[in-house]
């Protein structure tokens, strides 16, 4: 390495990175006595940095301290440790191990568990991941669903198998369209106008089209922290954003350490002592003034004692205790809503204290926690227990699952709302009384989703009597509406002033979540969103940062290597970045929908055909919902639905994007074609050629990375280009008296 020195001491050779330390043992040669000496050591360190390096750990320093390093870390390093051991004939046993890891990554340690495979060992691995599934040898499907649905074997075989298999929810995942983003559309994100016009001028690279915030923006600067190159990142607000990048890139030292303590420093209007603590170079923030709070929403755990359980961290136990203190014997009784409590002297037992269990103390061991004898486990007394609602006593009542609870509940809507929330985030199987402690990570993330979730949907739909005071409330009133009247998220505004809403920040939420598990999670991190909040997320999950209005990817590798941002967009833009490993996977998933091919055939010949990718999807509803408003007076015509099969003749079928047909006759006599491929010149003329076999009158091609449309009309010769509109020109059609659109309105969705 470059900045290794010539004769470096164990603390400069613990400060370099794994892939830094490869490189320089690797130059390392001696000469006599110490030749001897290095010879078998050498090839030792050699092949255990290697193996360090092929799963994924390239980025991580060698004198790293142990209790920093993650879980998935961790158990990729005993990973390298038995490669490095060349072993044979041994089970490996694995759970999760692409925990943390960048498809990229994963690619890697896939190979790797491969290898290990090939030396004639035996590799089981717990996992979720799509890509493990699919590069295993054979596959077992627990199920059908969790908790006291599951524990079945329900499939085992090869994928195909698992595939096909009618009861597998795994396999009904792997098999199913995907189709992103799930709700058809992304949230608007508007840009600076100069800014978008010199990337038209100049043909920039995306990332300009953040570089100048509008309103609607958080905009952290000089983000130095760990490898960060001096970033400045311009985050939308109201918007569902994901940061990306490969393991390492400094995607939570972005998010966790720069923006999280600058943010609350900010808010809170004094220093941030855990921000003076890990920032040497002190970002600067701005934008922040329609933020009202942030949210870390970690993995630590909602609770560290026994008498700590769901129900009372999400809220909706005060109202079960009320419920039972409104039981006509526990009014007859005295007894108040405190009495159900674990907390409650009166209610709760008093050997163990409402824990349930008795903690048993051991010299030189671990405490052992034993089964409570007098109340059985229960918690509570045996006088507390004779209240019963519905049938069923406090305990009997906490012993429910989610899903139970929500039919137990079906009649109690405050209660039940809660409920609905923790089975929307995949937790159905929790029991409500459930202690804290024995939640795993992912769990307590998702409990303390909910939390939010119904804090931020309660505030949402409260009014606020006082409006912002940051003297931007004009601006912020001018935003635009979503388009098609879909979900839009964003700030809300009342009155034409903005609203305060919160900033929610998670770290991989998607940990430990099965394919269907992280469709809920979006759809709940979505409802935060619409409910005008902001989401930051910082994710590896291919099917989570589909879903996002916007991605900020960060690299290119990780450690010294990454700290910049290579590309920042839509996930469709950050698919077409060459340099972005993130694109590079994202343009295999988007495969299916922006370049399936299928067959088309005009007089007698076959042609294949691509039809309109996902970002060109939203431009063609805006402009069928203009010209249909239109049609609408023109009793003579009719407007096909988009990608509608015309049928020319018996052997012949057209596919247009969008048509107008006579109602008599079915003959098409207008078009509006999108232009899908790459080669815009090629794929020109490959359409003129099939609408000039057609003998259309008129063609308008419409081509969103330039954000223009040429119009073609018939002549003798064919289809001839009459003029090409862009910019503040307005598409209108003497054929239809009635349409007219702005070019920049049908593109203002669409700016790459």
């Amino acid at each position: 390495s470059a900045e290794t020195p010539l004769r470096p001491t164990i603390d400069d050779f613990s400060a370099l990175d794994v892939e830094a330390a490869f490189a320089f043992i690797r130059k390392m040669k001696f000469a006599g006595r110490a030749a001897e000496i290095a010879r078998d050591i050498l090839p030792e360190i050699r092949e255990r940095l290697k193996f360090l390096n092929e799963v994924g750990l390239g980025y991580m320093q060698l004198g790293r301290a142990v209790p920093t390093l993650s879980g998935g870390e961790s158990q990729r390093i005993r990973l390298a440790a038995q490669l490095g051991s060349n072993l044979s004939g041994v089970l490996y046993v694995l759970d999760e191990p692409t925990i943390g890891l960048h498809a990229r990554d994963n690619e890697q340690l896939l190979n790797v568990l491969e290898k290990l495979r090939g030396r004639g060992n035996s590799v089981v691995v717990v996992e979720h991941d799509e890509d493990t599934m699919r590069r295993a040898d054979h596959v077992i499907d627990l199920g059908p669903g969790a908790g006291v649905h599951g524990g079945q074997v329900v499939a085992s075989g090869t994928l195909a198998e698992l595939e096909k298999h009618p009861e597998s929810v795994t396999g009904q995942c792997l098999r199913a369209e995907k189709k992103f983003p799930a709700r058809g559309e992304r949230r608007l994100i508007l840009v600076a106008a100069d800014v978008r016009r010199l990337k038209l001028k100049t043909g920039k690279s995306q990332s300009l089209l953040t570089s100048a915030a509008t309103n609607g923006w958080l905009t952290l600067r000089n983000a130095a922290v760990n490898n960060l190159k001096k970033l400045t990142v311009n985050f939308p607000l109201g918007k569902f954003v994901v940061v990306t990048g490969v393991s390492g890139s400094g995607k939570s030292t972005l998010v966790r350490e720069c923006l999280l303590p600058a943010l609350q420093s900010a808010l809170a209007k004094k220093p941030s002592a855990k921000s003076s603590r890990t920032t040497h170079h002190a970002p600067r923030l701005s934008g922040h003034e329609l933020l009202k709070a942030v949210y870390e929403v970690d993995q630590a755990p909602i609770g560290r004692t026994p008498r700590s359980i769901p129900a009372t961290y999400v809220g909706f136990f005060d109202d079960i205790r009320a419920l039972f203190s409104l039981v006509p014997e526990a009014r007859m009784r005295g007894y108040s809503a405190s009495r159900f409590s674990f907390n409650s002297a009166q209610g709760r037992c008093p050997e163990c204290e409402g824990a349930g269990q008795i903690k048993l103390e051991m010299n030189f061991l671990p405490p052992a926690f034993v089964r409570c004898e007098t109340c059985d486990g229960s918690r509570f007394n045996r006088e507390t227990l004779d209240i019963e609602y519905g049938g069923k006593n406090i305990a009997q009542v906490l012993d429910l699952s989610v899903e139970e609870a929500i039919q137990f509940f079906s009649s109690v809507q405050k209660i039940k709302r809660a409920l609905e929330a923790l089975h929307d985030t995949g937790l159905d199987y929790l029991k409500l009384g459930q202690q804290s402690p024995t939640l795993s990570g992912g769990e307590a993330q998702r409990v303390k989703l909910v939390s939010h979730l119904l804090t931020g949907l309660k505030e949402a739909k409260e009014p606020t009597a006082n409006p912002s005071r940051d003297g931007n409330d004009s601006a912020n009133a001018s935003r635009p509406a979503p388009l098609l009247g879909g979900a839009g998220g964003g700030l809300v505004h009342r009155e034409g002033r903005a609203t305060k809403q919160n900033l929610f920040i998670l770290e991989e939420p998607t940990i430990g979540l099965h394919m269907a598990d992280v469709r809920r999670l979006v759809e709940v991190l979505q409802r935060l969103v619409d409910a005008g909040h902001s989401v930051i997320v910082i994710e590896h999950n291919l099917d989570l940062i589909a879903e996002a209005d916007w991605v900020i990817d960060l690299g290119p590798e990780g450690g010294a290597g990454g700290g910049q941002i290579v590309a920042e967009g839509t996930p469709e833009q950050v698919a077409k970045n060459k340099r972005s490993h993130t694109g590079r996977f994202l343009r295999k998933l988007f495969s299916s929908q922006m370049t399936d091919p299928y067959e088309e055939t005009i007089q007698g010949e076959t042609t294949l055909r691509f039809p309109p990718g996902a970002r060109h999807e939203l431009i063609c509803a805006r402009l069928h919902a203009v010209i249909k408003a239109s049609v609408a007076n023109f009793p003579g015509t009719k407007l096909l639905e988009p990608r509608s099969a015309i049928r020319v003749d018996a052997h012949n079928l057209l596919r247009p994007d969008l048509a107008i047909a006579t109602a008599a006759t079915g003959k098409v006599w207008l078009v509006a074609e999108i232009v899908s491929s790459e080669d815009h010149h090629a794929d020109t003329v490959e359409k003129k050629q099939i609408y000039e076999a057609m003998k259309l009158p008129r063609l308008w091609m419409i081509d969103p990375r330039y954000n223009n449309v040429e119009i073609y009309h018939a002549t003798e010769y064919g289809m001839r280009l009459e003029h090409i509109l862009a910019g503040s020109d307005v598409l209108t059609e003497k054929l239809l008296p009635e349409f007219q659109m702005a070019i920049a309105e049908l593109f203002a969705a669409n700016h790459g």
